[in-house]
């Protein structure tokens, strides 16, 4: 026995025998379609007494067509095996860049509204007569300063005459290569402040450039790889180990029991982290300790 449904929605059955007959044994089939948003399902179920196939197909929008299957099964409950389209494009992989040296912006941690600096760092210092970057950073962050560094010191930088531009143009020339060809250094700090109110978490300052405007003296171009950053706003206080909201000798004690293992007791591995080295260890002990006596010239930031 099958059903159809009509442009009115009244639905029509059907009855199919081989032999003309309703006998159990005689073979027969449903068959029901129905149209659904964006979806087409027609499913058919043959039944030879107690051997039932069934075949169902799906096709989603306008995804191509896909090969026909049949299963078969021994019970008594009809199984259906349903197929899912994936439409696909093949686009082109960028060709690789042989760099001639490598780019870096070193990431910075501070607290909405302060402020926190990052670097530009050049590995390697191919031979730059010319270059042209653009660095473009989240909403979140307002540039305040720029100061150059100890790399790329022999040619001209001049400042951007709008710091607010976004993303901002730093340029630099001159009439030969840089004389600190084969170092690595910096040659650029951004100081940003964090909006008040801003969230914890990452926030991305990244560079690109035009092929044509990184050149050395002879006008040849210099390929960069790029290594973008990001400045990660904390909502923590650096060297509070024990979350009091303060940095004192009970941070120190909490941090070594924890680091000797058996006390018991748990820290905040990220406020703990007093050096910024992506770790708490014994170097944030020595650091805390010389924060908190003085005289040693420790900053926690």
């Amino acid at each position: 026995i099958g059903y159809a449904y009509l442009e009115n929605g009244s639905p029509v059955w059907f009855k199919y025998s081989s032999d003309g007959s309703d006998s159990e044994s005689s073979r027969w089939f449903w068959e029901e379609s129905r149209e659904v948003p964006a979806t087409y399902q027609t499913q058919y179920t043959y039944r030879d007494r107690q051997v039932k196939y069934t075949y169902v197909k799906t096709i989603i929008g306008d995804w191509s067509d896909w090969t026909d299957t049949c299963e078969q099964i021994t019970s008594d409950t009809t199984k259906q095996e349903q197929q899912t389209l994936y439409r696909y494009a093949i686009v082109d992989e960028p060709t690789p860049i042989d760099p001639d040296a490598t780019l870096t912006i070193t990431g910075g941690k501070a607290h909405a509204g302060q402020t926190v600096t990052v670097a530009l760092q050049l590995s390697e210092n191919p031979g730059i007569a010319g270059m042209r970057l653009n660095v473009a950073y989240n909403s979140a962050l307002t540039l305040e300063t720029i100061e150059t560094g100890d790399t790329l010191t022999d040619l001209a930088f001049t400042k951007p005459g709008i710091f607010s531009a976004n993303p901002v143009t730093l340029f630099w020339d001159g009439m030969d290569n840089d004389t600190t060809y084969g170092e690595t250094g910096t040659i650029i700090k951004l100081t940003f402040r964090i909006a008040e109110g801003t969230e914890a978490g990452e926030y991305p300052v990244t560079v690109t450039y035009a092929s044509d405007e990184v050149y050395n003296a002879a006008f040849e171009d210099v390929k960069l790889a790029v290594e973008n950053g990001t400045v990660t706003v904390i909502d923590y206080i650096t060297g509070d180990a024990n979350g009091d909201m303060l940095v004192n000798g009970k941070d120190v004690t909490v941090l070594r029991q924890y680091l000797a293992g058996g006390y018991n007791v748990m820290i905040d591995e990220l406020a703990a982290d007093a050096n910024h080295d992506g770790k708490a260890n014994g170097k944030d002990v020595t650091m805390l300790r010389q924060y908190l006596a003085g005289g040693y010239g420790i900053t926690l930031e």
